[in-house]
């Protein structure tokens, strides 16, 4: 049964990469029209930061070239009469080298064969990879809302251009519904987070170690099982009634105990990864991607059942503290990195990609947050249900199980398709 399934696995595998291949293959020859320009940000001529997004409210003309490309040199002449055309506050152009030469020798470029517009070099290959640059020259002329409304491969006659442009200066701005579109995509964004903690906790990797954490609390709940209320009062019916009220309480305590654990393992790994986004932004389009197969390859083999555990083996500690909490609840979230720690990382470039450092962090947090809510209401329930609670959860995992590999799969499809799904900056 199991090879069955192992053979299962790889042809779902080998199925799904021919279907994303092909599907790159078409995507990348068809015209980008109507979808929203990918963000960059690169570094002219003169040092100067160039960032896409930040000329909102100007037409701009992407054109994507070489030193050595003889069409692109030929097509200067005509960008230089769209460039004489139009004033700087409605308009820009920018040039983007594919070749990865050194500034100096663009700029020299630049004075034999145009005029004193942007140059730009795009040295690790990101923007054009993010464009699905082909072949060049290729011009993009983009609205002022960001919208690519104009895709050409090839040299083309200034006339053209300036048409097309000339279209692209009539669309209407909307920066308030861009702030509310930026404002909801934050809150899916979150959302989202949440919900994927929440699923974390249920993990193959980790999800093993949770008898062992309800078989030790409920050892130290029987030693702590009566309080000074419960003694005095004569009504059973009161006495069940604080003896559960002050269960819940302590589970509750010590799950959110257990759950700082959690933030802490959460914030040491986003922290780096957030400091380090300047770097992470440069490959961000070939991560996207190789997260996003990742994730579908994890996926297809959790629905086919073939076992991809790779836990942490930790195991809840014999101490009886608050500390041994924490510290179980440290060995429970790295654990669940061994199968989650792809969806970690999508929802990590999501936040890099919207709004940097800040959003992380709150990403980060809202992930921790998501993942010990539910080990709150496991402890309380542990601590007002007993056993009972062990069999239901075991019995609750195997639809877990196929539940994650969907959620794994269709964020994989949506890591790899992203890109091309219009969307504002």
């Amino acid at each position: 049964m199991e090879k069955r399934n192992r053979i299962l696995a790889f042809v779902i595998v080998a199925l799904i990469l021919v279907g994303i291949i092909g599907l790159f293959l078409v995507i990348e020859f068809t015209s980008k029209e109507g979808k929203a320009a990918p963000d960059f940000t690169l570094t002219d001529t003169y040092g100067n930061r160039i960032k896409l997004s930040e000329q909102r409210g100007k037409v701009v003309l992407l054109d994507f070239m070489a030193i050595y490309c003889q069409p692109c040199k030929e097509e200067m002449g005509e960008l230089k009469e769209v460039y004489k055309r139009y004033n700087e506050s409605e308009f820009i152009l920018i040039s983007i080298s594919v070749d990865r030469n050194d500034l100096g020798k663009l700029e020299g470029y630049k004075k034999e064969n145009a005029d004193n517009w942007t140059f730009c070099v795009d040295e690790t290959g990101s923007v054009s990879s993010s464009y699905g640059i082909t072949s060049i020259p290729r011009l993009f002329v983009i609205d002022k809302n960001g919208i690519i409304q104009f895709d050409h491969t090839g040299t083309i006659d200034s006339s053209i251009l300036i048409s097309e442009i000339e279209k692209a200066r009539n669309t209407t701005s909307s920066s308030e519904n861009e702030q509310d579109m930026s404002s909801n995509s934050n809150i899916i964004l979150f959302s989202m987070t949440f919900a994927i903690g929440m699923m974390s906790f249920f993990s193959p990797c980790n999800f093993p170690m949770l008898p062992s954490y309800i078989t030790y609390y409920l050892s130290r709940d029987e030693n702590n099982s009566e309080c000074e209320n419960c003694k005095k009062s004569e009504n059973k019916e009161d006495k069940k009634e604080q003896k559960l009220k002050r269960a819940g309480l302590r589970g509750a305590a010590f799950g959110s105990v257990t759950a700082l654990g959690f933030f802490a393992v959460f914030l040491a790994l986003g922290i780096p990864i957030s400091l380090a986004s300047t770097e992470i932004m440069n490959y961000l389009p070939w991560l996207t991607i190789v997260v996003g197969v990742s994730l579908i390859i994890v996926g297809s083999l959790m629905l086919a059942d073939v076992n991809l555990s790779i836990s942490v083996p930790v195991k809840a500690p014999m101490k009886k503290s608050a500390l041994s909490f924490f510290i179980f609840g440290l060995g429970y979230a790295l654990a669940s990195t061994g199968c989650v720690l792809p969806l970690f990382i999508m929802v990590t470039m999501m936040a890099l990609s919207s709004g940097g450092f800040a959003v992380a962090l709150i990403v980060f947090l809202v992930y921790a947050t998501g993942m010990g809510l539910v080990m709150v209401i496991v402890s309380v329930l542990v601590a007002t249900s007993k056993e009972l609670i062990i069999d239901k959860l075991q019995k609750f995992m195997p639809h877990v199980k196929k539940i994650s590999a969907i959620i794994l799969i269709a964020a994989g499809l949506f890591m790899v398709l992203e890109r091309y799904i219009p969307s504002a900056w």
